[in-house]
């Protein structure tokens, strides 16, 4: 399981990556359909919950790889958690399946139930500027709940909230880089400027916001919009779940800004994080980068 925060303030949602890697010495066949990799959540009370964001992020389809899995290869589901009431959850990623044709020996289907440890999440009520949000938006900030999705709701947290939980996750869902999910070439491409480009973003200035409450920034506007309210976030929430995803985007923002020494050390200090999955995947990128001479300062 990657990115499970320890404790989560009630009205925010999780993203939950779960992988399965093959350790079998020959390719395992699964089939699409009868294969699934999921996420099992039990509430405070032990229940467990129909879908871990019903009923609106509900996932009910299967991983998407239908043919043999080869020895040492993962397969990944991403998944919503959303908490609706604080408490102590109980979090359980699964993988199940069973044989397609039980009598065709030419469909040699693994089947069974593979799962990974519980983790826990504690949900904690919002206090301070998140139970002002909170309240606000009658208990649903990010508009999890509700079928309209509002989507000028992420700008008037902006605005109104910019101190809040909720604002530190619409700023990281909406407009960052996640170490987890971004591999070593994609972040070469940034810091080299192949993505160097405009983007919308929620927006903060209300002289420039259209009507769904966002606002276009070319490509040297936008790498100032996120550096000042990554640094915001991290200033009020550096233990954040997410923090590392900030630290890792302020990190390709220092090469792309011409600022080698900058990102070097950024990176250094995150290839050093506790989290397992965020050091080894930055401790790649600082070797690939290391090999291409691209951390080399002129005399």
């Amino acid at each position: 399981m990657l990115g499970s925060p320890a404790k989560l303030v009630l009205g925010l949602k999780i993203p939950l990556t779960i992988r399965c890697l093959c350790v079998a010495s020959e390719p395992v066949v699964a089939d699409v359909w009868q294969q699934t990799l999921h996420l099992r959540a039990y509430d405070p009370d032990g229940v467990r919950m129909r879908w871990p964001c019903e009923p609106l992020h509900s996932v009910a389809s299967s991983v998407s790889n239908p043919g043999p899995i080869p020895p040492g290869t993962e397969v990944e589901r991403l998944e919503w958690f959303c908490p609706t009431k604080p408490g102590r959850y109980r979090l359980t990623g699964v993988l199940s399946a069973s044989k397609v044709e039980p009598d065709d020996e030419d469909q040699r289907a693994w089947s069974g139930l593979a799962q990974t440890e519980d983790f826990f999440v504690d949900v904690v009520p919002p206090r301070g500027v998140d139970l002002e949000a909170y309240e606000a938006y009658s208990g649903d900030p990010l508009s999890t709940w509700t079928k309209a999705r509002h989507p000028e709701r992420n700008s008037e947290l902006l605005r109104g909230f910019p101190t809040s939980s909720y604002t530190a996750y619409v700023i990281w869902n909406r407009t960052s880089r996640t170490v987890a999910h971004t591999s070593t070439a994609t972040a070469l491409q940034h810091m080299t400027g192949e993505f160097y480009l405009g983007s919308s973003v929620p927006c903060d200035d209300e002289k420039r916001c259209d009507d769904n409450g966002w606002m276009w920034l070319n490509a040297d506007e936008l790498v100032a919009w996120r550096d000042r309210w990554f640094a915001s976030v991290l200033k009020d929430h550096p233990d954040i779940w997410f923090a590392d995803d900030l630290r890792f985007n302020l990190a390709l923002d220092h090469y792309l800004l011409g600022d080698k020494a900058g990102c070097e050390a950024a990176l250094e200090e995150l290839a050093a994080s506790r989290r397992p999955y965020v050091a080894e995947k930055v401790q790649q990128l600082l070797e690939a980068m290391r090999e291409k001479g691209m951390l080399e300062t002129e005399p």
